[in-house]
């Protein structure tokens, strides 16, 4: 997602991922702090980008791994409803 394209209401979406995850999502405390993590890391290293500093625009990529049941459908439902 191109910051550029940002609204402050998306950011803010972002920045508070890790609270909606937490209280959208029973368990997997780990993977919703990870993933939080994942997307506040990205968003972070495109601003650096666009504001001229170094490094490159780079695409991010997530894989959520696990047993059957482990909740990895309801993990990525959830971050598509709060995204």
């Amino acid at each position: 997602m191109p910051v550029s394209k940002l609204l402050a209401g998306e950011r803010e979406k972002i920045l508070r991922l890790a609270d909606n995850l937490m209280a959208r999502v029973i368990g997997q405390e780990d993977a919703k702090r990870a993933l939080a993590l994942a997307a506040y890391a990205h968003l972070r290293r495109t601003e650096v980008v666009r504001r001229g500093g170094e490094g490159a625009w780079r695409k991010s990529n997530v894989l959520v791994v696990g047993p059957t049941g482990s909740g990895k459908t309801l993990l990525a439902r959830r971050l598509a409803e709060v995204m």
